[in-house]
């Protein structure tokens, strides 16, 4: 196999990947849904079979960078990594509040985070005023602190999305995008069914579901419902680009609750939130 055949295969299998790896629940397909033969053998799984044109790109082209490699994890303590997960699915915190939530004194605190300030993974945000008191300064992640967390390969995602857009139009790269929101919906039906008609495990359950997807889901109780909370989008620079991302997600929460309960976007990343939340009302034919 030549070098840039190679390269535009690699490429291929990365933008696949990043666009129908999410919409396959994060699974390996298994070996009811082969793929072509790979370049080194017979029907590899799907995963195996990107790995393998990752490790050949890197070892016959200097010059391939795979998207992960711009910002290479860099090793950290536990309790960095806990900052970096209450900073990732709180926002940004202060030093007596992360102290707090991990049960360590606030001299500790700041030793993590001036350690992994220096790496570039945090940065001070501005003053909050207070009613009273000095202003307190709160810490969030850095660009490179949220390139920590999974993000399906976004550039070469955006290659594709680009090149679908151009050859097939925006109408067919929506129909698409809704296909496989589709294909989701029937995956997670058939791992939902335990539930049966329990909409508080259902919505347990589905948060599970999308955090092993890398949205860090989790479910909080209302008075008048539950709120469905996704502190991070693998997707997210896709979906700036092709907004019908976010709607096969919307659609995708409808059909999955459609018996039990109504479903309306509470906050949304690409309006300006921190994340993107639905709210979750009982039907009032469910509650009789």
């Amino acid at each position: 196999m030549g070098l840039s055949h190679l390269v535009r295969e690699t490429r291929i299998a990365l933008s696949f990947y990043a666009i129908c790896a999410p919409l396959f629940c994060g699974r390996n397909l298994g070996n009811s849904n082969p793929l072509p033969s790979g370049p080194d053998g017979p029907h590899l799984e799907f995963n195996k079979y990107f790995t393998l044109l990752i490790d050949q790109a890197r070892k016959q082209s200097k010059n391939f960078v795979y998207p992960a490699d711009k910002y290479p994890i860099m090793e950290i303590s536990n309790k960095q990594s806990q900052i970096l997960q209450r900073l990732k699915s709180r926002g940004p915190q202060s030093v007596r509040i992360l102290a707090s939530q991990l049960g360590i004194t606030t001299m500790g605190v700041r030793q993590h985070l001036a350690a992994m300030e220096k790496l570039g993974l945090v940065k001070q945000t501005r003053e909050a005023r207070q009613n009273r008191g000095r202003p307190v300064h709160l810490w969030a992640l850095s660009g490179k602190g949220h390139a920590r967390f999974p993000d399906r390969h976004q550039t070469l995602s955006l290659d594709l999305i680009e090149a679908i857009d151009r050859t097939m139009g925006s109408e067919q790269l929506a129909s698409l995008i809704s296909e496989c929101g589709s294909q989701q919906v029937r995956q997670y039906s058939g791992l939902l069914e335990t539930a049966a008609g329990d909409l508080g495990e259902r919505l347990r359950l589905l948060a599970e579901l999308r955090t092993e997807d890398g949205f860090m889901a989790e479910i909080r109780l209302l008075p008048e419902g539950w709120l469905l909370i996704e502190n991070h989008c693998p997707l997210h620079a896709a979906a700036r680009r092709c907004p019908a991302f976010c709607d096969a997600e919307l659609s995708m929460l409808r059909t999955l609750l459609l018996e039990h309960a109504e479903v309306e976007r509470a906050d949304h990343l690409l309006a300006g939130a921190r994340r993107c939340a639905f709210k979750i009302t009982v039907k009032a034919a469910a509650k009789n």
